[in-house]
């Protein structure tokens, strides 16, 4: 029996319990996660067993809080120690074969964590989702003086961190403070511009064709093309369908036969990305296109948040736009759809594509705009254009469940571990 320990992304939270309650039938499993209400609800409500929970200060305030750079080398030594006394506790108590994540490198934990967990001779694997662009790495980044060097800067080091190069400044992945110790321990991973590059990884899996193919090129390791545990869902989802809208019609109080859309919210602001009140006047743009007399009597909106999100902050957006936020995962409703909107290219565009539900990218602010199939780009100032072009993907749905070739090459992550 291996002892699995599973260190979850909040954003790929619900594929690693899935892949989670596959393992459990036949291995130890159990999680390690940062203190973050939403996570636990979801391990809590599969009954899967959450080993440690973790208040560690995952990644040092740059902006204001220790603007020395003595102060700031101790508090990333002390940091680096309290994460080692916290993996070796861990080792001692549960055993562990495999460490299952999601990241080895955006984090200050993982990066810590994954490296000495290796020298316990603990297999890492990485399960692969959607990788940050350089450009949503960059805007985070900018406009924070640690992550800010001078181009002529001569450290060896630098490339492998390097995410932007003009003719005066580098913005790195990590400021060069934490850099330098990162790279004195060996820790630096190759190329901070995707996951799984860190020397510590042993081996990475995915359930997506195009991630599959670009590990493929671009690292040298093992690569492995899996099942996604969501996807059973989500085609139940469809096959469900009048059972499930009969379900969530009646407990969202929804209209009878109107169309559902299901609109999906940014996690600005728990991304770092705005602070709370910038966030909230973007999101007061966006839902201000739906107060449209077409949505408002025509169809039945829903929202789904992000996992990041806690319902608690946005239930505001009930009260004032009367439109009810989704308690369920996305993956396990989505069936019911006519259509899925989104103010922002997000990897949960996919989900619905999966059983031939359009997706519609309505930007309100430049984000990277990856073109994937069935997806439109609207452009959110061409409020008239974009409301046709919905109404006109709504009238065209044609959900049918698709399989892929390449769906026949995917594993049982149980035939991997």
């Amino acid at each position: 029996m291996k002892k699995i320990l599973i260190l979850p992304s909040t954003a790929l939270i619900n594929e690693m319990i899935g892949i989670a309650e596959k393992l459990k039938v036949n291995n130890k499993v159990g999680f390690l996660i940062p203190n973050e209400k939403n996570i636990i609800n979801k391990i809590q409500k599969k009954r899967l067993i959450i080993y440690e929970i973790f208040n560690l200060k995952l990644n040092v305030d740059h902006k204001s809080i220790y603007k020395k750079k003595f102060e700031k080398n101790i508090l990333f030594y002390f940091l680096i120690i309290e994460i080692f006394f916290k993996t070796l506790k861990i080792v001692i108590k549960y055993k562990p074969t495999h460490c299952l994540v999601n990241e080895d490198r955006t984090s200050n934990f993982n990066v810590i964590f994954l490296n000495i967990i290796k020298l316990f001779k603990v297999k890492n694997i990485l399960f692969a989702g959607a990788n940050t662009s350089p450009s949503e790495m960059i805007k985070k980044r900018k406009n924070i003086k640690d992550f800010k060097i001078n181009v002529d800067n001569s450290f060896k080091f630098i490339k492998k961190i390097e995410l932007f190069k003009s003719e005066k400044i580098k913005i790195l992945f990590y400021p060069l403070y934490q850099a330098k110790i990162l790279n004195f321990l060996n820790f630096l991973p190759i190329n901070c511009q995707f996951a799984g590059s860190s020397r510590v990884i042993d081996e990475i899996i995915t359930s997506e064709k195009n991630i599959f193919n670009f590990y493929l090129k671009n690292v040298n390791k093992k690569i492995s093309f899996i099942e996604n545990p969501v996807d059973q869902n989500i085609k139940k989802s469809l096959v469900q369908k009048k059972i499930l809208s009969n379900k969530i019609i009646s407990k969202y109080n929804l209209k009878l036969n109107k169309p559902i859309i299901i609109i999906n919210i940014s996690p600005r602001h728990e991304r770092g990305e705005n602070n709370e009140k910038q966030s909230i006047k973007l999101i007061d743009m966006y839902l201000n296109f739906f107060k449209n007399n077409y949505f408002i009597y025509q169809t039945n909106l829903l929202i789904s948040l992000h996992p990041k999100c806690d319902y608690n902050k946005y239930k505001w957006i009930e009260k004032k736009y009367k439109i009810k936020i989704l308690i369920e995962n996305l993956h396990d409703v989505i069936g019911v759809a006519s259509i899925y909107i989104s103010d922002h290219y997000t990897s949960s565009v996919k989900i619905p594509n999966k059983i031939n539900i359009k997706s519609i990218v309505l930007t309100i602010v430049k984000s990277r705009n990856k073109k994937i199939h069935q997806t439109t780009y609207l452009n959110f100032l061409h409020k008239n254009k974009n409301l046709e072009n919905i109404k006109n993907e709504i009238k065209n749905k044609n959900n049918k469940i698709q399989t892929r070739e390449i769906d026949n090459f995917k594993k049982s992550i149980n035939q991997l571990i």
